[in-house]
Protein backbone atom coordinates (compact mmCIF):
# COMPACT_ATOMS: atom_id res chain seq x y z
CA UNK A 1 0.00 0.00 0.00
CA UNK A 2 1.19 3.50 -0.81
CA UNK A 3 0.54 6.56 1.32
CA UNK A 4 -1.48 9.25 -0.51
CA UNK A 5 -2.37 11.78 2.18
CA UNK A 6 -0.74 14.76 3.82
CA UNK A 7 -1.75 13.88 7.39
CA UNK A 8 -2.18 10.74 9.46
CA UNK A 9 -5.06 10.40 11.92
CA UNK A 10 -5.88 7.80 14.55
CA UNK A 11 -8.85 6.98 16.71
CA UNK A 12 -7.35 6.66 20.15
CA UNK A 13 -8.47 6.22 23.73
CA UNK A 14 -5.50 6.84 26.00
CA UNK A 15 -6.24 9.91 28.16
CA UNK A 16 -3.94 8.55 30.89
CA UNK A 17 -1.42 6.97 28.55
CA UNK A 18 0.72 7.78 25.59
CA UNK A 19 0.75 6.98 21.90
CA UNK A 20 3.70 7.45 19.58
CA UNK A 21 3.83 6.38 15.96
CA UNK A 22 6.80 5.78 13.72
CA UNK A 23 6.86 5.36 9.97
CA UNK A 24 8.85 2.59 8.33
CA UNK A 25 9.92 2.22 4.72
CA UNK A 26 9.03 -0.74 2.53
CA UNK A 27 11.98 -2.72 3.92
CA UNK A 28 10.67 -2.25 7.47
CA UNK A 29 13.35 0.23 8.53
CA UNK A 30 12.39 3.28 10.57
CA UNK A 31 12.56 6.50 8.56
CA UNK A 32 14.69 8.70 10.88
CA UNK A 33 12.56 11.86 10.52
CA UNK A 34 9.51 9.80 11.50
CA UNK A 35 11.03 7.86 14.41
CA UNK A 36 8.98 7.41 17.58
CA UNK A 37 11.32 9.75 19.46
CA UNK A 38 10.32 12.55 17.04
CA UNK A 39 6.59 11.86 17.33
CA UNK A 40 4.65 14.30 19.46
CA UNK A 41 3.15 12.04 22.17
CA UNK A 42 -0.64 11.77 22.23
CA UNK A 43 -2.76 11.43 25.34
CA UNK A 44 -6.42 11.77 24.32
CA UNK A 45 -9.79 10.09 23.90
CA UNK A 46 -10.61 11.25 20.41
CA UNK A 47 -11.49 10.16 16.92
CA UNK A 48 -9.51 11.63 14.05
CA UNK A 49 -6.62 12.69 16.28
CA UNK A 50 -3.78 14.00 14.11
CA UNK A 51 -0.37 12.41 14.60
CA UNK A 52 2.54 14.82 14.26
CA UNK A 53 6.32 14.65 14.23
CA UNK A 54 8.61 17.44 15.40
CA UNK A 55 9.89 19.59 12.54
CA UNK A 56 7.49 18.03 10.01
CA UNK A 57 4.80 20.26 8.49
CA UNK A 58 2.91 17.45 6.74
CA UNK A 59 3.48 14.03 5.19
CA UNK A 60 3.46 15.08 1.55
CA UNK A 61 7.08 13.88 1.25
CA UNK A 62 5.72 10.34 1.62
CA UNK A 63 3.19 10.62 -1.22
CA UNK A 64 3.00 7.48 -3.35
CA UNK A 65 5.63 5.68 -1.26
CA UNK A 66 5.00 2.29 0.30
CA UNK A 67 5.14 2.77 4.07
CA UNK A 68 4.26 0.99 7.30
CA UNK A 69 3.23 2.43 10.64
CA UNK A 70 4.41 1.11 14.01
CA UNK A 71 2.45 2.10 17.10
CA UNK A 72 3.84 2.41 20.63
CA UNK A 73 0.87 2.59 22.99
CA UNK A 74 0.89 2.72 26.79
CA UNK A 75 -2.33 2.39 28.81
CA UNK A 76 -4.76 2.87 25.95
CA UNK A 77 -6.62 1.52 22.93
CA UNK A 78 -6.57 2.21 19.21
CA UNK A 79 -9.84 1.97 17.35
CA UNK A 80 -10.44 1.41 13.65
CA UNK A 81 -13.84 0.87 12.07
CA UNK A 82 -12.78 0.85 8.42
CA UNK A 83 -9.71 1.04 6.24
CA UNK A 84 -8.59 4.66 6.01
CA UNK A 85 -8.48 6.43 2.65
CA UNK A 86 -4.85 7.40 2.98
CA UNK A 87 -3.54 4.42 1.02
CA UNK A 88 -3.77 3.26 -2.54
CA UNK A 89 -2.94 -0.17 -3.89
CA UNK A 90 0.62 -0.24 -5.23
Amino acid sequence: MCFIGKHFFVNVNDPNGELRVEILNQAGQVMPRFAAKNCVPLAADKTLQAVRWRGIEDLSSLANQPVRFRFQLKNGKLRCRRRPRIFQQS
